[in-house]
């Protein structure tokens, strides 16, 4: 298990990172985290495909909580770039999404 545990940290340290750098009133920042979340999501994914029918109660309980974080900050910067989109909308500029 300590293949799933790494997958698992791993991702608990992209979504840490992506919460420090947040920033709602800063679009940049917001995909920034996006990246970092997407990272986040394809650790995560490689841990449960990793542990498979197997998993231990201390790797599932992790990877819960992981995943816990990553979809209520993915709904965060989700809503502020929606926020941003239509604020650039409302007053005629361009948007721009990147990072």
């Amino acid at each position: 298990m300590k293949g799933v545990m790494a997958h698992v940290e791993r991702a608990a340290g992209y979504v840490n990172r992506a919460r420090q750098g947040w920033n709602s009133s800063v679009l940049s920042q917001c995909g920034a985290c996006v990246a970092d979340l997407q990272q986040a999501e394809a650790a995560l994914r490689a841990a449960q495909q990793e542990a498979g029918t197997g998993k231990k109660r201390e790797a599932a309980v992790r990877l819960m909580e992981v995943r816990r974080d990553l979809d209520m900050l993915s709904h965060l910067v989700d809503a502020a770039m929606a926020f941003h989109r239509g604020l650039a909308l409302h007053s005629g500029d361009t948007v721009r999404t990147e990072g």
